[in-house]
């Protein structure tokens, strides 16, 4: 039986990063594995409702599952450390900051790390807090979770660490190497990082992301949110301008005369910074899409929507796999997507209508070609399904997951050429190569 921490930066965030960690967390609890997860930031009410959704799948052999607060022992971007040398020699630190020093759970969470012997972590954790967390975790074997591109990645790396004083940080492959492996979405992903630090020795792993399956399934059984009159568009993410809410609304508005029955749903909340919901929401009004458009917000029941949806638009770049495009595949929904490398890697050129997100008129006419005829809605949510199911089904999740963690804990190897999506799985259940 393996001990796997996994660190989670915040609850009740929406992002792609906690869902996944979480489905993580729910794939060793199921393999029968003891997991531990710790949240930076966090209430008691998030963390009770996060420990009953993981415990829904614990496995025939009934592993552990501790969920608790960090307090503040690792620096993530949205939860900074605190220690004693805060508080000496003229620290910017608030005294209030002590009760994170003399609280036990923090003698709890550092017990964690150093029984561990794996932890894996995603994207929010500063260079002060990898040098922390290797030290709290001592020989465990570390794995960073890998949520999106690499470029991207790259690219907000010098904004992240000169945002907070962060001395000694080194560059972004620094910061790679003090890990032992890295997992990636998507192979495309894996491929772009490989061609970007061709000097990196560190493992690293493809682990096709799924979803919370028997939840979708229950969703789709409930009535529909929508008028049966209306043929529906929804889009689910967060409002944000990598998100291109606005560019989906521009083409909903240049064929919305040529269908009436269409209607866009957009689901989601938005960044701090709302400038871009506002804008978006100025858009539908002085086009006059108020009766044509609905913009919900965040909604915990966005799968009942989606799964009652003639089609989903998803325009986001810079995703890992989205979780709403996985979900629209496992519910076999047509797709129109941003030519992004993880989702196109995940579904095949044949999975979705794949367009440039700023041609407005390239999205327009995806969107009518779904309009305008069941068999090619039909042709694509189908291959759509097929890949899902053979790349990132639950079952075959948690298998991969399995196999991860066998293999790291036996010290065997996942070099940059190995085949994608799995670790020495049976060829019966090893995914398909990419079209």
């Amino acid at each position: 039986m393996l001990r796997v921490a996994v660190l989670i930066s915040r609850l009740g965030s929406g992002g792609g990063g906690e869902g996944t960690l979480t489905d993580w967390a729910k794939a060793i609890l199921q393999n029968g594995d003891d997991c531990d997860v710790l949240i930076g930031k966090s209430t008691l009410r998030q963390r009770l409702r996060l420990r009953h959704q993981i415990r829904r799948f614990v496995g025939s052999t009934p592993g552990k599952l501790v969920v608790s607060p960090l307090c503040r022992l690792v620096d993530l971007r949205v939860a900074p450390a605190v220690s004693s040398s805060d508080f000496v020699r003229g620290g910017e630190r608030r005294w209030t900051a002590v009760r994170f020093l003399l609280d036990p759970r923090r003698v709890r969470a550092q017990k964690v790390l150093q029984r561990a012997e794996s932890v894996l972590v995603g994207e929010e954790c500063s260079p002060r807090g990898l040098r922390e967390l290797r030290v709290a975790s001592r020989s465990a074997h570390l794995v960073f979770h890998h949520n999106g591109n690499p470029l991207d990645f790259s690219k907000d790396w010098l904004r992240r660490t000169s945002s907070r004083a962060q001395p000694h940080g080194g560059d972004d492959q620094t910061y790679f190497e003090a890990f032992s492996s890295v997992v990636f979405q998507s192979e495309a992903h894996r491929e772009i990082f490989s061609e970007m630090y061709q000097t990196a020795r560190q493992n690293t792993a493809v682990i096709w992301p799924s979803c919370d399956e028997r939840k979708v399934e229950q969703c789709a059984g409930r009535s529909s949110p929508f008028k049966p009159e209306h043929f529906n568009l929804v889009t689910v993410a967060k409002f944000n301008p990598i998100k291109n809410q606005l560019n989906i609304l521009k083409a909903f508005l240049a064929i919305s005369d040529e269908y009436p029955a269409l209607h866009l749903t957009l689901i989601g909340g938005s960044i701090a910074d709302r400038t871009y919901l506002h804008e978006c929401v100025e858009f539908v009004a002085l086009n006059g899409l108020s009766s044509r458009v609905s913009l919900l917000g965040y909604r915990e029941d966005a799968m009942r929507y989606l799964a009652h949806a003639d089609v989903f638009a998803h325009f986001s770049v810079g995703d890992g796999v989205s979780r709403a495009v996985r979900e629209a595949a496992f519910l076999k929904k047509p797709m129109v997507l941003a030519t992004d490398p993880g989702n196109r890697s995940f579904l095949s050129p044949e999975g979705a209508i794949f367009v440039d997100p700023s041609n407005v008129a390239q999205a327009a006419q995806a969107i009518s070609a779904f309009v305008n005829s069941v068999g090619i809605r039909d042709r694509y949510a189908e291959v759509a399904n097929l890949r899902y199911s053979s790349k990132s089904s639950w079952p075959l999740f948690v298998i991969n997951v399995k196999n991860f963690f066998d293999a790291t804990g036996h010290g065997s190897t996942v070099g940059l050429r190995s085949p994608p999506g799995v670790l020495g799985l049976p060829a019966a259940v090893q995914s398909p190569p990419d079209s």
